[in-house]
């Protein structure tokens, strides 16, 4: 018998943010004259790395990881852009996010309590949860 259904978010309910991230790597291989995947990977590879070094009293707020390996690409691709400005898209994403035409009628018809549970930041999750005015039993952050 099940008690209770968990749910990721980003990805499962709500769109990732690939197309608040696809724009900020293009601009980015424009001024580095590469490829915008070259940007892409480049940057996932250290988000990657950063996230799994981010646990216990090394922790740190995706968005400040996401800044972070941002300007640490930048640097690698010798491009001069400002981190900050360039992440206001993806922030902004993470916030209002489009939802998948399917997930209401999921969450109205389940039938058991949801918990979230995601990577995302705290206060971006439930700024996203309210945007859609979506209220679920418990949330689960990292």
């Amino acid at each position: 018998m099940y008690r209770a259904v968990l749910l990721d978010v980003y990805g499962t309910l709500f769109h990732e943010d690939d197309e608040a991230l696809g724009p900020i790597c293009k601009q980015i291989a424009e001024h580095a004259q590469v490829e915008k995947s070259v940007v892409a990977e480049l940057w996932w590879r250290l988000f990657r790395k950063a996230c799994e070094k981010s646990h216990g009293e090394s922790f740190r707020l995706q968005a400040d990881l996401s800044r972070d390996t941002l300007a640490a690409t930048l640097r690698h691709l010798e491009v001069a852009a400002d981190a900050d400005r360039l992440c206001e898209p993806q922030f902004a994403f993470w916030r209002r996010p489009p939802i998948f035409s399917d997930s209401r009628a999921f969450l109205r018809q389940v039938g058991l309590p949801v918990c979230f549970v995601s990577n995302i930041d705290r206060d971006d999750l439930h700024a996203a949860m309210s945007h859609h005015e979506i209220d679920v039993a418990a949330v689960v952050t990292s």
